[in-house]
This record gives structure tokens, sequence and C-alpha cells, in this order.
């Protein structure tokens, strides 16, 4: 399934929720089509391949690894790759809501990311989620 049959999936699901709706359209319109953005996208990767490889195993903060399972774009495997390698990482596996499962499940995820927040405290972390 391509990103536009995810997109037309995920929407149609979840049409009822105009907040939901308003940030699925901006980051939508944001990123397709995605020949408007066909020379950032090729910078994007030349950069990426340039980057040295981290190390997951040294990140020692609480982290979240979020995941939908129908992510288009990103393996699946690879988020759950992730939660693996990172010591005492949580993993929040998604059933749908592809690429932008953190709009369309805010309601699970948006709890979750407060929490790991107020696990770390001020210490390490100043942010705020809406």
């Amino acid at each position: 399934m391509g990103d536009y049959d995810v997109y037309k999936k995920i929407t149609k699901e979840i049409k009822k929720d105009s907040e939901k709706m308003d940030l699925l359209s901006s980051l939508y319109n944001t990123s397709f089509p995605t020949s408007l953005r066909r020379d950032g996208i090729i910078n994007d990767m030349q950069q990426v391949a340039l980057l040295p490889d981290y190390d997951l195993k040294e990140i020692e903060l609480p982290t979240l690894v979020i995941h939908a399972e129908d992510d288009p774009i990103v393996p699946f495997a690879l988020g759950e790759f992730t939660s693996q390698i990172i010591s005492g990482a949580k993993f929040l596996r998604i059933k749908d809501g592809g690429h932008f499962c953190t709009v369309t499940h805010r309601e699970v995820i948006v709890p979750r990311i407060r929490n790991l927040l107020g696990s770390v405290g001020n210490k390490h972390i100043h942010s705020r989620i809406d």
C-alpha cells in the first residue's frame, strides 16, 4: 500500500475528528506531491548517507519508540529493532495510522509521551506537548 492509499484509509477513519483532520491535512499538504520536494529529498538522502553511524546502545535516557505496523515509509522491523537495541526502551506498537500515527492515534500516544517526559523530570528535558 502506497503513501496515498494509507492517507485515504486513515482519513476515512478519522473524518469525524476535526482536530486530527486539520493536523493530518497540514502534514499531508507539506509532504505531497513529493515531486515538489524532489531536490530536497535527494539532498536529504545524500546528507543522511554522510552521517556517521550512531551506536543506539549509547542512549541512556528513557526512550519511547512509536511505530505503526502499516508505515509505508519506515519498515516496522526498524522500529522493533531500535527499541530492542536501546537499553530499557519502551515500544509502542500502533496497528495502523501509517507514517502519521502520532496524529491519528494521539489519544494513545500523547499520554505515553507525557508519562515518559514526567519520568525524566526537568533535569533532562524541557518540553510541552499539546
